[in-house]
């Protein structure tokens, strides 16, 4: 059916979400834009017919959403967003890998569906159960985050130590000698040193010579 009106409507919009939903696409503009636009070429309206028909054209330039997008997304669908804004606040203080990739979304997926049922019952200590029914009973591993690396210096150790530049005094070169002649090689104080003697008054001797 040709365009009767040139804005989307929400019935279009409506019509486009479900057909990713079905279809497996990834929800993103670089989607929407494609399938948008060749729709928009020939002047039809976006209902399931055009949008099969975009399909058909232009899958191989399409993103399709992982494996584990999917089955996240379909576990997730079953709670509601305050639940999984809860589960999101706890799971960012695990160890478990929870960024966006497909290790993070495996993570999500296991949790959530030891968590399904639990109504008002989702809390810390829910999580935490579900944590460990997952450790001990899942088909699969959950995904870690790797272990902090510790900082080694040694002889063996590429590593080296910062030597700070040592404060430089402005000190008579007579004075400088005498204090480092009280030492002995050791550090410990040479009782032995007499330090030479200083007129009492510089000016009184070259008056008397």
């Amino acid at each position: 059916m040709a365009r009767s009106v040139e804005t989307i409507t929400q019935k279009e919009i409506d019509a486009y979400k479900r057909f990713v939903k079905e279809t497996g696409l990834v929800d993103n503009e670089k989607n929407a834009g494609l399938v948008g636009n060749l729709i928009a070429s020939m002047n039809l309206e976006i209902n399931s017919a055009t949008l099969k028909m975009a399909f058909a054209h232009l899958q191989p330039q399409l993103e399709f959403e992982s494996v584990a997008q999917r089955e996240y997304n379909t576990i997730a669908a079953l709670f509601t967003q305050a639940q999984l804004d809860q589960f999101e606040s706890w799971l960012a203080h695990q160890r478990l890998v929870s960024d966006e990739s497909d290790q993070g979304l495996s993570n999500r997926a296991l949790l959530l569906q030891q968590l399904r049922g639990r109504g008002a019952d989702f809390s810390d200590v829910t999580f935490a159960q579900a944590l460990g029914r997952v450790a001990n009973n899942a088909s699969r591993p959950l995904f870690m985050k790797p272990e902090p690396t510790q900082e080694h210096y040694g002889v063996h150790s590429a590593k080296k130590f910062e030597v700070q530049e040592s404060v430089k005094l402005s000190v008579d070169s007579d004075q400088k000698w005498d204090d480092q002649a009280k030492f002995a090689a050791n550090g410990r104080v040479n009782h032995a040193h007499t330090a030479k003697a200083q007129p009492a008054n510089p000016s009184a001797k070259s008056s008397q010579s």
